[in-house]
């Protein structure tokens, strides 16, 4: 289960830091989406700011000992998401959607619905686990002899590889 909950933080914040990062490198059209997406007008800068800084925060702190808010968070935006896709798809609009700035901008489909649908489940896994479960950095999972998760470790990647090539085969 170890491995699974690893994956549900690790994905969600890979997703919203890359598309934190675009958007932030695109601040012009990130806004542009939002307003055609019908979020409420405010200051020009405030509005391709606020998302991405929100999904980068999200994203940190899915990684750190936050993973609980994190997936909070990363639930929330989703839910909005998923509800703005929705709106838009079901009134026939053809929103671009700008989900990643400009390294991957097209209209919503049900395929970004679905994308999003999946993140949320992941989100929403880390969150059942709770704070004390989801928590800390994420863990690098150590294999036993038999191909047993052994234990949990905070130490990253490097202890997967060292153990992995500790394995006798």
């Amino acid at each position: 289960m170890a491995i699974v909950i690893l994956a549900a933080r690790l994905v969600p914040a890979t997703v919203f830091a890359a598309a934190g990062v675009a958007k932030l490198l695109d601040r012009k059209g990130s806004g542009k989406s939002l307003a055609d997406f019908g979020a409420p007008a405010g200051p020009a800068p405030a509005n391709g700011l606020v998302l991405p800084l929100t999904e980068l925060v999200c994203a940190m702190a899915l990684v750190d000992a936050w993973a609980c808010w994190g997936a909070w968070g990363v639930a929330a935006l989703l839910s909005l998401f998923i509800l703005a896709i929705g709106v838009s798809l079901a009134r026939g609009w053809r929103v671009d959607c700008h989900c990643f700035g400009q390294l991957s901008s097209s209209p919503v489909s049900g395929m970004t619905l679905a994308r999003n649908v999946v993140l949320l489940v992941l989100a929403g896994m880390v969150v059942a686990q709770g704070e004390d479960y989801a928590g800390g950095k994420p863990s690098a999972v150590i294999i036993d002899e038999e191909g047993m998760v052994a234990s949990e470790v905070g130490v990253g990647a490097p202890a997967v590889l060292a153990s992995a090539g500790n394995r006798q085969t």
